[in-house]
């Protein structure tokens, strides 16, 4: 492959940074935005195969973390099934939701209403999980076709000029983000593994977590919960060590009208009998280690919100 093309989409004129200590490359390509690979990633040929089928599923999942500022993807020999199952990405075939993604993505740009973006083709395409350029095209036709978008003319960079309507610029991200479910939790040494633990029976229904800790952000971490929260399914608050950041995280979602429920090491038990408002009014299901802690998790979230 030319040393300037993207191993995951193909896309040419791509930035490369070499990181030798461990053998990795740092990508920052104008479809799928900024990743690492390894160099085993882009030369064992089952891993090629796998991206070659699947180039427009890692690429939008990419691109979609880039925007965000999510924690960068690294592509490994190791991980690249799991990159694959990620809950963010959708069927290959499944229309409506890549059409919602799409819808969201021009919605994220637009500042106010009535104003037109410019999205090209080619370069566009991770933005809806599109597989080729003419299924971007296509899927644009639909917003246009069901009253979301107005398409104009071809703009100076090879792109369109488009517009939302009011019936799509009122959309919720929430709708579009159902697969995101975001973890409060105590964040400290000692709390790593719980949340790994939290993360990993998530994942296990279908859904992906969302928990920011150690991440930076160009806004306050508590803005940025606060955001992730109106976008979620749904939340999991852990109440071990009652910090009054994840108090009041736990309050902000059940202000704004969002699902949730609690988890709390069962060591606090006793000490819970103080604390009236949470004990009184809200079920706390208490967990003595990891195993039953992700036990909990995945027992309630298939009760509750079955995927």
């Amino acid at each position: 492959m030319d040393d300037n093309t993207c191993p995951i989409c193909g896309f040419k004129k791509i930035e490369k940074q070499g990181m030798p200590k461990n053998d990795t490359t740092l990508i920052t390509c104008p479809v799928c935005g900024e990743y690492v690979i390894t160099y085993e990633a882009q030369h064992y040929e089952d891993v090629k195969d796998k991206i070659r089928e699947n180039g427009w599923a890692l690429s939008g999942l990419i691109r979609y973390s880039t925007d965000r500022g999510l924690e960068r993807i690294v592509v490994r020999t190791d991980n690249i099934d799991d990159l694959l199952h990620n809950a963010i990405i959708p069927n290959a075939d499944d229309i409506e939701r890549k059409a919602r993604y799409l819808q969201n993505e021009i919605r994220r740009r637009t500042h106010y209403f009535g104003e037109s973006v410019s999205l090209n083709y080619s370069t566009n395409s991770s933005l809806a999980f599109a597989r080729k350029g003419r299924e971007f095209e296509a899927l644009l036709n639909l917003l246009e076709e069901s009253g979301i978008v107005e398409v104009g003319e071809q703009t100076l960079g090879g792109g369109f000029s488009i517009k939302l309507t009011a019936k799509g610029y009122s959309i919720d991200e929430s709708d579009v983000l159902s697969h995101q479910v975001f973890i409060a939790n105590w964040f400290a040494e000692e709390q790593e593994e719980v949340i790994k633990a939290v993360e990993e029976a998530v994942r296990n229904c279908g859904y992906e977590p969302m928990c920011i800790k150690d991440k930076k952000y160009p806004d306050t971490i508590m803005e940025k919960a606060l955001g992730e929260i109106r976008k979620s399914k749904f939340v999991i608050i852990n109440l071990t060590g009652m910090r009054p950041a994840v108090v009041y995280e736990a309050g902000f979602a059940g202000g704004i009208g969002k699902e949730f429920f609690y988890v709390q090491h069962e060591s606090e038990k006793e000490d819970n009998k103080k604390k009236s408002f949470y004990t009184g009014h809200y079920q706390i299901q208490y967990y003595k280690d990891l195993d039953q802690l992700k036990e909990i998790v995945i027992s309630t979230i298939t009760a509750r919100f079955p995927h």
